[in-house]
């Protein structure tokens, strides 16, 4: 089982995917995959942040900006699909970054259900242009690949959820 959580910055995605995850595993195994590298303080800051929101659940957290783990049992939450391509592209190279990660994700919803968050920077009407482009490009055709992959699709507007495919447990 796939779900896509999509939203805008401080949309309230990823609280709204962390209780999805909740949801899904009941009493069982709930790993966290953090993609976002602690590289400075403003990232280290959104780190503890993320952190301190999923104190109490019971979600074991895997660092894993250069690559995604094999499928394991239990409910998973990939924060952030957005941040897992950048790695990918910026600064890992690769040549099919797209292909790359839609392997990864596949294998990783072998192991039990998935919840992907991913934001979204197309609603804002700008343009890009060079590496920003090609990133907007792929971004968009991961979310593509991934939203005809997912049972659920969800975009978080204001902390509320609006359910594009599939229903809520």
């Amino acid at each position: 089982m796939i779900a896509l959580v999509v939203g805008g910055g401080a949309s309230g995605k990823s609280a709204f995917a962390e209780e999805l995850v909740c949801a899904f595993a009941k009493d069982g195994k709930k790993r966290y995959l953090a993609t976002m590298p602690a590289d400075g303080p403003e990232a280290e800051a959104r780190i503890a942040r993320h952190r301190a929101m999923r104190a109490g659940k019971g979600f074991e957290t895997a660092e894993c900006p250069a690559a995604l783990p094999a499928a394991q049992k239990g409910a998973a939450l990939v924060e952030s699909l957005s941040g897992r391509l950048a790695n990918a592209m910026f600064s890992e190279g690769r040549a099919d970054p797209v292909r790359d990660i839609l392997a990864e994700l596949d294998a990783l919803a072998q192991g039990g259900p998935l919840v992907v968050v991913s934001d979204d920077i197309f609603s804002g009407g700008e343009k890009f242009e060079g590496a920003l482009a090609e990133y907007a490009d792929a971004l968009a055709a991961l979310h593509r690949a991934l939203a005809a992959r997912a049972e659920l699709v969800v975009e978080v507007v204001c902390s509320v959820p609006v359910v594009h495919k599939g229903r809520l447990p």
